[in-house]
């Protein structure tokens, strides 16, 4: 067995939750009482558990379980690392407390890695490359891998949790309830999918643009169904962003759409109790989606206008348009859509950035200072905290890290709402800036005709 940790060992914890009622546990949960875990780790205790079970298990890891590990970092309290453990079909081999403890000591080690710093997300990397590939090598062929293991965060603590487990649940009005319901599920279907996401991702990276594509697409559908439910059980307005108004004869449906739904779901879920368990992405997603959306009616449109790929409606493909590769800077801009092949693929907002990055090389620059002036340079070209140019190259970290690997918590969520969607004393939202420069394009090709 492995020594006791040293003082500074101790921030890593855990539970080791089971049915008490499942007799084949007995010798796994006594395995638990007299572990003393590998170094870097500090207690994980056992504890049963009985009826409020679903509270913070995710639905999708429950079934075929009668147990789970649950490891977090005493410093993150809010989120850890679940997975059913052990399986049903490896009872077979957890005859013995040491045999228990055996595999214990290796599943450990593996799940903390070589990284100097450890956190749930470090887990269910290690879990992905290690366990998934390689873990055939360390563990005997009648020892099954592991495959389902989740990031969950919580509205408690860990502890707090834990310690309400064995307590009756309280009575609770029927809105309550029926919000919990509502939102819950749906924030565990987003979960659900991001971890597929990830998986597909982290089996094959060439995958990933592709992989984050179709996530976006799930987030936009579940934003659409949870906010009819939210107008539906709840008595809620549809929340109209301010921006709709002022440009509303210029902006896009599907954008009104987009923003309206993000806005709507955002107001409701901030006043949520069990916000900060929540996952904001499915309001932020839409905002800079609506962004991306308005990029291609506008620059994306007035580019592939210019090289005559593009005509009057920036969505469709022209007959004349021969379908030939355009590229800029490695993103070919005359693709058609998967969807539907009459229509242009949509350029991604991070395509869009490095295009705006790399003008001058590409020759774009000129589309613009050529057709609507100089005042171009200084909007779209040269880098600035408050131009369309540094907006986008604030908004564009955000939207990598919460379409990946990360849930976005309220207070990120606010940050990317203001760069968007609120102007300031100091300069327009980033939102406006677009809609101004594609207000500009229209009238310049509106002349042209």
């Amino acid at each position: 067995m492995s020594s006791e940790p040293n003082q500074n060992e101790k921030e890593l914890r855990g539970f080791f939750l089971y049915d008490e009622t499942v007799p084949e546990l007995t010798t796994v949960a006594a395995a638990w009482h007299e572990y003393v875990p590998r170094p870097y780790w500090g207690e994980i205790k056992a504890q049963p558990v009985q009826l409020n079970m679903p509270a913070f298990i995710p639905t999708s890891l429950q079934a075929d379980a009668n147990a789970w590990l649950l490891l977090y970092h005493k410093n993150s309290p809010y989120e850890s690392l679940v997975f059913p453990y052990p399986a049903s079909e490896q009872m077979a081999i957890f005859d013995t407390i040491e045999q228990c403890q055996e595999q214990l000591d290796i599943l450990l080690e593996i799940i903390r890695g070589e990284k100097r710093f450890w956190y749930p997300s470090t887990g269910y990397v290690q879990l992905n490359e290690n366990v998934l590939d390689r873990l055939g090598n360390r563990y005997r062929s009648d020892r099954p891998k592991l495959t389902r293991f989740q990031i969950v965060r919580h509205e408690q603590t860990v502890d707090e949790l834990l310690a309400m487990t064995n307590q009756p649940a309280s009575t609770s009005n029927n809105q309550q309830i029926q919000e919990r319901i509502v939102i819950i599920r749906t924030n565990d279907e987003l979960q659900n999918k991001r971890q597929e996401m990830l998986a597909q991702v982290l089996d094959d990276a060439e995958t990933v643009t592709d992989a984050v594509a179709e996530f976006e697409k799930v987030i936009l559908d579940q934003s659409t169904t949870l906010a009819a439910d939210i107008i539906k059980n709840f008595k809620v307005s549809l929340a109209t962003p301010k921006i709709v108004a002022k440009y509303e004869s210029i902006l896009d449906p599907e954008t009104v759409k987009m923003l309206r739904t993000a806005t709507t779901i955002a107001r409701f879920i901030r006043k949520s109790p069990h916000q900060p368990i929540l996952d904001f992405t499915i309001a932020g997603c839409g905002l800079w989606k609506a962004v991306e959306r308005e990029l291609n009616l506008s620059v994306i449109w007035h580019i592939r206008r210019r090289r005559g790929v593009a005509d009057k409606d920036p969505l469709i493909i022209p007959r004349h348009n021969q379908r030939l590769p355009l590229y800029i800077e490695g993103t070919d801009i005359n693709q058609a859509s998967k969807d539907n092949p009459k229509m242009f693929a949509g350029i991604t907002l991070g395509s869009v950035n490095h295009m705006l990055r790399t003008a001058q090389r590409s020759g774009i620059d000129s589309d613009f200072v050529v057709t609507l002036g100089r005042d171009m340079n200084p909007l779209l070209f040269r880098r600035k905290d408050n131009n369309i140019r540094g907006q986008i190259d604030q908004v564009v970290p955000i939207r990598n890290r919460f379409s990946h690997i990360a849930a976005m918590p309220y207070q990120q969520y606010r940050i990317l709402s203001r760069l968007i969607l609120r102007d300031s004393d100091e300069s327009p939202c980033l939102l406006s800036q677009v809609l101004e420069l594609k207000q500009s394009i229209i009238q310049y090709w509106q002349k042209q005709n």
